[in-house]
């Protein structure tokens, strides 16, 4: 790493493997994918102080840091703007040189990152990122972090998933919910966008159990936003039996 960061100063350009590669150009850092510009990377969070990762003890990624840090993050955004160009890229350097030494891990980058980025290196034709790119979007669904799943769902990755790996993340999805009804509003709002059946089952069964909780302003709130957006027809047992249980007429 020392030497190849050593070599760019000459060469603008740092391999991290044969489908991965950044370089450095008008005081800018880009990441290339198989020699092809990928995007453009704006900005690299650093010098997050230690102490202040103490009392997260159970975070999980990147995103969860960014999410419980966001305050402190903000407080701290004049350093990141002030960073050397030439430190910036190094920085870039050595995070996607982690990851790709962690076999994708993308819980060691920023979700918006690490799957657009996995995306195209698995696109490229990159092994290791052929054989994790799947299990990578099944497994995020464990963590309980909304904002990584909302993602994941609102940008189609359930798509790529086999039908085992979707039940994987139906299951989750049903402990999410369980867990947080009231949080899953976001998330449900992209997944009734998705034309997977099992997703639509999954969404007819949040409205059953809601149904028989008798937690009606709930059940309400989860069913405008399903009904209204064409998720369950007109005819559907939680609809036509809310008239009755509800006096909704």
């Amino acid at each position: 790493m020392k030497y190849d960061l050593i070599k760019w100063k000459k060469t603008k350009l740092f391999k991290i493997n044969d489908f991965l590669s950044l370089k450095f150009r008008r005081n800018k850092t880009f990441i290339y994918v198989r020699n092809k510009k990928f995007i453009h990377c704006k900005y690299l969070l650093l010098n997050v102080p230690i102490h202040k990762f103490e009392n997260y003890n159970e975070l999980n990624s990147i995103d969860e840091a960014i999410e419980k840090l966001d305050k402190s993050l903000e407080r701290e955004f004049e350093k990141i703007i002030s960073i050397p160009p030439e430190t910036e890229f190094m920085g870039h350097c050595s995070n996607l040189q982690a990851w790709a030494e962690n076999y994708y891990d993308t819980r060691l980058l920023h979700s918006n990152l690490s799957f657009q980025l996995l995306k195209k290196l698995t696109e490229a034709g990159d092994p290791q990122a052929k054989i994790v790119f799947r299990e990578e979007i099944a497994k995020r669904f464990e963590e309980s972090n909304f904002s990584v799943a909302t993602y994941l769902v609102k940008e189609n990755y359930l798509k790529f998933l086999n039908d085992e790996e979707l039940d994987f993340v139906i299951q989750n999805l049903k402990n999410l919910f369980k867990d947080n009804p009231g949080k899953m509003i976001p998330l449900l709002k992209e997944l009734v966008n998705v034309d997977l059946i099992p997703i639509k089952h999954f969404l007819n069964e949040v409205l059953s159990d809601l149904y028989y909780s008798g937690d009606k302003d709930l059940y309400m709130t989860h069913l405008r936003v399903l009904y209204l957006n064409k998720i369950l027809p007109s005819n559907d047992f939680t609809i036509s039996n809310s008239t009755e249980k509800y006096n909704l007429s």
